[in-house]
């Protein structure tokens, strides 16, 4: 169950198990978890794909199976990044005992209005990367 990842916190973890080992205790769960190799992780952000995106990406992908080297030669691929001059967009997480205070390396110092950021836009070809530009 927690491979499929149909029990999402220790919490489920425990409950479900509790139901087969009434003597199991929460503690035991989590060590156990953590001998496995499991670790807790935050989730990642990822683009939402509907059924409709992915029969678009099916179809796409179907159509262009037979293209030669030639015909990818004319294609130019391009991304876009945001780079923060301060700190991270990111979680980050510490571990700490109920009621211990807060220390220095707890927290992330943070500066008003986020400090700014910068948009990186570049596109590559088979002939390289032609363009790089900023915002």
């Amino acid at each position: 169950m927690v491979i499929l990842g149909r029990l999402k916190s220790g919490v489920e973890v425990f409950d479900y198990f509790k139901a087969i080992y009434p003597w199991l205790t929460y503690n035991t769960t989590l060590n156990a978890l953590k001998s496995l190799g499991f670790k807790a992780r935050p989730k990642r952000k990822v683009p939402l794909l509907s059924a409709k995106h992915r029969k678009a990406r099916l179809e796409w992908a179907l159509a262009h199976r037979y293209w030669t080297i030639d015909d990818w030669r004319k294609v130019i691929f391009s991304d876009e990044s945001k780079i923060n001059v301060w700190g991270s967009d990111g979680v980050e997480f510490y571990w700490s005992l109920p009621g211990s205070p807060l220390q220095p390396h707890h927290v992330i110092p943070t500066v008003k209005h986020g400090g700014g950021s910068v948009m990186v836009w570049a596109c590559m070809t088979s002939h390289g990367i032609p363009l790089i530009t900023t915002d």
